[in-house]
């Protein structure tokens, strides 16, 4: 089926948008500003709180090498 390429993409991005937000969280929150201010409050909110950015980027690489490796 086609739809296992598409999965193994999806889980790629996931896993270099997830490293991404691990090693460099204010630049990643700086290329994902909108200038919508709540969308904007949010995302820096995410970038100074360091348990928050650890969680989702964990989230990120653990989802994307799921549908990856599944």
């Amino acid at each position: 089926m086609k739809l296992k390429p598409i999965r193994r993409s999806l889980g790629v991005l996931l896993l270099i948008d997830g490293l991404r937000l691990l090693f460099a969280p204010e630049t990643y929150v700086r290329k994902l500003q909108s200038g919508t201010p709540l969308l904007d409050d949010v995302l820096e909110y995410v970038s100074e709180t360091p348990q928050i950015t650890v969680s989702v980027a964990a989230a990120e690489i653990t989802l994307g090498a799921w549908l990856t490796l599944a």
